[in-house]
């Protein structure tokens, strides 16, 4: 065994072990012990002075051979027996230590680089004993390039981010391009296997090839670098990071020469400290279209390379693309990950990997055998960073795992806070977690927070396992109830728009919260509260489909709740997220919505309801109770509610003159709301006002102003919520159809078709789509689609509105007009039994 003439003879206890005749007396008599058993504890007692990882102990006991990890802890267990379980400690997550005090040492404590030559380092080589950066980096160039400027400014940076992002290879790939700054090179200095900050020194030191004098500290190790200038690169300092900061320190303020490069998850605090926060490489947005490589999107090229590296069959195609997009995404363009799972590409297939990933602590199990043990599968790596939190870090972690899609800082408090841990001391862990890396904090005011996806799924491990699951899904559906319900509290105040823009980012949260109280393990009052405080912005938010199924869901628990207010709320949710789809259910929801708030006097409850009822009422063609309900919703409105209350009302009106038939009468309302928003300020609504008062103009027939006012609302690309933006096109489509402009009609009908499928909103354009259709001669199809329009309508029990109705009765004329030619009455019968999509696909394809 390379090393073992190092120790003579030592004696420990009732024990003497003699190397050189490799045998281990117990009270004077040879015991017996395996010859890799023997090895282990000589090396062990060799390296006393520190922790020996697991894959230092592999490599010079089993030299050459690749070894399971069992097999080290089988001998390790066998020594313990032996000599007694305090022999040979084991420090979770980094290795073992001899810990059996020798007889007849000076110093015990005394590390082994005191027994190195005081000689000068080296200055043969500007490298030091730097090794080669081997392997490209992917995606890195920007923080390379970043890093080196630090580097050439700063005498001490720093490489922080969460485990597995790279940190060590951009720190190693910075430090090749340095050295030639420092004539007496660039050492690096592996401090993952030292256990104790007072080590740190006598690490450097054994890395420069230095000794120290016991006691070896910061300061010995400062006066034997002097004058010395060279840079250190300090690898994996999280565990150490006192005592890092301490010899930094000490470094910074009388070795001038020297600079560090350190690489944490946690900074060092130092006030000459310079940061570089290393975040996941780029992925692919959901929404980006395929294409033949990954050029530009770091996680694919680094998948591609280290599957291609396991086996060179793989090549990143237009046919796997997209597959390899979702898996790197789904691994937050972790590289650790990313790599881990290239790995098992040839056992598995590009499509077996997506499958299995929401099992990947098992899946991710392949490393690189010389890698650090903590990096040869992905739950190795997440137990490192959590072995560093304390007990109080290590609980807001997990119950913050609770979270989908990331979260606010008051919702983490009301998460992750109990009787004994207040909100304050979870503020003060979620900075720490934020320190360490564990958690991240995007942008914005306020800021948001989240976890990385693979550190979350190790959070909800840990959740469940101490047994606080159900507990913290309770906080987390009452913490979304308190934030939707003050979302739709302020309504009034800061508009939809801005509210929605915040709100969209919580939807992951609220139906994770929805579909836990939905259980039979959770609670009806929960789902019904949240279910009517998000009521109002499914549909604005393009999820009208879903909403509805939430508000079934709460329907039908309603005998559990006892609370009238909420029943009327998701009552009128129901009404609401309903788009004339079902006019029986619809009203007979508002009608039992509003008689509740009569009931508890909610004038605001009763606003809400007939408003909404006088919208739909004008399309029911109900002018007198269209009427009514406008006249009861101005008396309970309050003068002294918030102006941005009117525009429920406004819209009422308007639609009620568009029914009469009198759209003109109904444009003062229209541009009314239009001046209500531009004091408002608000852009997204600003929009939403234009979009209203431009379906008023094009259905008096002044289709060129209602057409320069959606070009307008176009023009602002991603400014509109998603609901209007989309509505928007299909409408602007609509109206260059009425005016003849028949091929960017078609072009923008094309756009809107996928997108009004995905937010079920087609049977209001299809009539335009039939009339379209028409123009182009396709006299079949659009007759096909005008009778299932016409079977939509009689289903529903609504009408439809000017504009459509127009649209069907031009197309009418236009089929009317070529009748003698055509079973025009079998077509209008058989499109009622058929798809819509399919009809509308068929009418705008080529």
């Amino acid at each position: 065994m390379a090393g073992s003439s190092a120790l003579k003879e030592f004696a420990f206890g009732r024990f003497v072990a003699q190397p050189e005749a490799r045998q281990l007396l117990v009270d004077g008599q040879p015991a017996k012990l395996g010859a890799r058993a023997f090895d282990l504890l000589v090396t062990l007692a060799q390296r006393r002075d520190r922790v020996v990882s697991k894959n230092e102990l592999l490599d010079v006991v089993w030299p050459g051979l690749v070894v399971e990890e069992n097999n080290l802890q089988v001998h390790i267990s066998a020594l313990r027996k032996l000599l007694g379980p305090s022999a040979i400690a084991t420090i979770p997550g980094r290795g073992y230590r001899f810990t059996a005090p020798l007889e007849g040492a000076a110093n015990d404590d005394r590390p082994a680089t005191t027994t190195l030559p005081d000689v000068a380092i080296s200055t043969t080589s500007a490298r030091g004993r730097l090794p080669s950066p081997g392997e490209a980096l992917y995606g890195r160039d920007r923080e390379l390039a970043a890093l080196g400027s630090l580097l050439a400014q700063h005498r001490l940076v720093t490489v922080a981010g969460a485990g597995g992002i790279g940190k060590t290879r951009l720190a190693l790939a910075a430090a090749w391009r340095a050295q030639s700054g420092f004539p007496d090179g660039v050492w690096p200095v592996e401090l993952a296997p030292v256990s104790e900050a007072r080590l740190v020194s006598s690490s450097i030191a054994c890395a420069l090839g230095v000794s120290l004098d016991a006691p070896a500290g910061p300061e010995q190790l400062a006066a034997r670098l002097g004058e010395r200038s060279l840079l250190l690169l300090l690898d994996n300092c999280e565990h150490l990071v006192a005592g890092v900061a301490e010899v930094a320190g000490l470094l910074l303020r009388d070795c001038p020469g020297v600079h560090l490069l350190a690489t944490s998850q946690e900074t060092l605090k130092l006030a000459e400290e310079r940061l570089l926060r290393l975040g996941p490489l780029e992925v692919p947005a959901l929404d980006e279209p395929a294409t033949p490589t990954g050029e530009g999107d770091a996680a694919l090229a680094l998948f591609a390379a280290r599957a291609h590296a396991a086996n060179p069959c793989f090549t990143l195609d237009a046919d796997n693309r997209a597959s390899v997009a979702d898996i790197c995404r789904r691994l937050d363009g972790i590289p650790l990950a990313i790599e881990l799972a290239a790995a098992r590409w040839p056992l598995l297939g590009i499509d077996g990997l997506r499958q299995r990933l929401d099992d990947r602590f098992r899946l991710l199990t392949s490393g690189n055998r010389g890698a650090p043990r903590r990096q040869q599968t992905l739950r190795a790596a997440i137990e490192w960073s959590h072995a560093l939190l304390g007990a109080d870090e290590q609980l807001v972690l997990r119950r913050l795992g609770i979270f989908h899609g990331g979260f606010g800082l008051d919702a983490a408090q009301q998460v992750a806070a109990d009787a004994s841990h207040d909100e304050w001391a979870v503020l003060d862990q979620l900075g720490a977690l934020v320190d360490k890396s564990l958690v991240i904090a995007d942008g914005g005011e306020p800021p948001r927070y989240r976890l990385l996806e693979s550190t979350r799924a190790f959070a909800l491990e840990r959740l469940a396992e101490a047994g606080e699951l159900a507990a913290t899904s309770r906080r987390h559906a009452e913490a979304l109830l308190a934030v939707w319900r003050r979302a739709e509290l302020q309504r009034w105040h800061l508009g939809d728009s801005r509210q929605l823009a915040v709100l969209l980012h919580e939807i992951d949260n609220l139906r994770a919260a929805l579909a836990w109280s939905a259980q039979p393990c959770g609670d009806a009052t929960l789902l019904v509260g949240l279910v009517g405080a998000s009521g109002w912005a499914w549909k604005a938010l393009g999820l009208a489909a879903e909403g509805m199924r939430w508000c079934d869901e709460a329907l039908a628990r309603f005998d559990e709740v006892r609370e009238p207010a909420l029943q009327a709320q998701v009552l009128y949710a129901s009404a609401r997220v309903a788009h004339r789809t079902e006019a029986a259910r619809e009203f007979a929801d508002l009608d039992s919505a509003a008689a509740i708030y009569r009931r508890l006097g909610d004038r605001r409850g009763i606003y809400l309801c007939r408003t909404l009822a006088a919208q739909k009422l004008a399309w029911r063609y109900d002018l007198e109770a269209a009427a009514e309900a406008i006249r009861e919703a101005a008396e309970a409105a309050d003068p002294a509610w918030p102006p941005l209350s009117r525009e429920e009302l406004l819209i009422a009106r308007t639609f009620w003159h568009e029914a009469r038939g009198r759209p003109a009468e109904g444009q003062p309302f229209a541009e009314e709301l239009l001046a209500l928003q531009r004091a408002h300020g608000d852009a997204r609504q600003i929009d939403v006002a234009r979009i209203n008062l431009a379906e008023n103009l094009f259905v008096q027939g002044k289709a060129d102003e209602a057409i320069a006012l959606r070009r307008q609302v176009l023009a602002q690309t991603g400014r509109a919520l998603q609901l209007y933006a989309i509505t928007n096109v299909a409408n602007l489509s609509a109206a260059l159809t009425y005016r003849g402009d028949t091929p960017e009609a078609l072009t923008l009908a094309r756009r809107s078709l996928p997108e009004l499928i995905r937010i079920d909103r087609l049977d209001h354009h299809a009539d335009h789509f039939a009339l379209l259709a028409c123009q182009r001669g396709r006299h079949p199809v659009a007759a096909r689609l005008a009778g299932w329009c016409d079977a939509q309508y009689l289903k529903s029990g609504f009408q439809r509105e000017l504009s459509e109705q127009r649209a069907r009765d031009m197309t009418q004329a236009a089929l009317s007009a070529v009748q003698p030619t055509l079973p025009l009455s079998a077509w209008l019968a058989e499109g009622a039994t058929m798809s819509g999509e399919v009809l509308a696909a068929q009418a705008l394809g080529e």
